[in-house]
């Protein structure tokens, strides 16, 4: 019986530290923190992200 795992960091690129990455979210999976929960028609119509450094 498989009771619960744990989230692991993952840079694809290599490229990152882990002191710069942004932290969307903590807890056991996605029933405790859903990146997105959309009900009904959802329309991606533009995107952007801006991440500066906290001081």
């Amino acid at each position: 019986m498989f009771v619960g795992g744990e989230w692991h960091l993952l840079d694809a690129t290599g490229m990152a530290k882990e002191a710069v990455m942004a932290k969307i979210g903590v807890g056991r999976d996605a029933a405790d923190v859903a990146f997105l929960t959309a009900f009904g028609e959802a329309r991606l119509t533009a995107q952007s992200v801006e991440v500066t450094p906290a001081d």
